[in-house]
């Protein structure tokens, strides 16, 4: 397993102390920050960049002020608190199938705009990478443009499906 940044580290330690919580496991990490299980059954996440995190928050509270808990029968998790000085967002844990990771998401047309050839490689990687559930993360996708929400990073590991018994 990956060793945790010891500035992210210090800063989900400072939220635990901070709410009174304590962090029980790491549920996951990569470029965007480190996910934690706390003793409340939630998630805390903790960015590396101002910017991140700010976008990730911005996504919850618009999908909170809207009361949307599931788009395209894909469970959201919920916002629960946030701390601006440490870069950190409490929420609810969801379980498949689930959408999720909002720090490469954008607000209400903001996102680049990349050429067509651009576009077009994108979306055959997304087609292969979701194979027959694209066309259910391509509702998804459309559910939450009708919030003024468009999701860029996006994979089976933020677009979950119900794990199929082989």
């Amino acid at each position: 397993m990956m060793p945790i940044d010891a500035d992210i580290l210090r800063r989900s330690n400072e939220f635990a102390q901070r709410y009174a919580i304590e962090l029980k496991s790491r549920l996951g990490f990569g470029k965007d920050g480190t996910i934690w299980r706390t003793s409340r059954s939630l998630a805390l996440k903790v960015f590396r960049r101002e910017d991140l995190y700010g976008r990730e928050l911005a996504v919850y509270q618009r999908l909170k002020s809207e009361s949307v808990t599931r788009i395209a029968g894909h469970n959201v998790p919920q916002l629960r608190r946030n701390d601006e000085s440490l870069l950190a967002i409490e929420m609810t844990i969801v379980t498949r199938p689930f959408v999720l990771d909002f720090a490469g998401a954008y607000l209400d047309g903001t996102a680049p705009i990349f050429p067509d050839d651009v576009m077009e490689e994108w979306l055959a990687d997304k087609k292969e990478q979701f194979g027959s559930h694209w066309p259910q993360a391509a509702t998804v996708l459309a559910g939450l443009r009708r919030y003024g929400i468009q999701m860029t990073d996006i994979h089976p590991g933020n677009i979950g499906f119900p794990i199929q018994p082989e």
